[in-house]
């Protein structure tokens, strides 16, 4: 890819400075308290909802890797930098060499 992983760093700024701006133009568009409160509670709520989304699922995460035995990771194999196919698995101590590209 061109410009890794730099480029992604800077795809991901550029998107924080054009959310950070939705925001700030929400906020002055709105001119009654009221609108401002309901603008709050969805910038504030939605990362909330995402947090408690992400505290659930460390939660139920090991009950769901026990229940379908593990396979949770991508369904491609997995390929190191020399190329190697590796075991596809969630956890890298798990993944062993399965194959040479040479």
């Amino acid at each position: 890819m061109p410009f890794h992983p730099y480029g992604s760093y800077l795809g991901l700024a550029f998107l924080a400075l054009v959310v950070l701006g939705i925001v700030i133009q929400g906020w002055q568009s709105s001119p009654d308290f009221w609108g401002k409160t309901d603008f709050i509670a969805v910038v504030i709520g939605v990362p909330i909802v995402a947090l408690i989304m992400q505290f659930g699922w460390s939660r139920v995460r090991r009950g769901v890797e026990e229940h379908t035995g593990g396979h949770l990771g991508p369904k491609w194999p997995i390929i190191d930098r020399n190329g190697r196919i590796h075991a596809q698995s969630t956890k890298a101590a798990d993944r062993e060499p399965t194959g040479d590209r040479e």
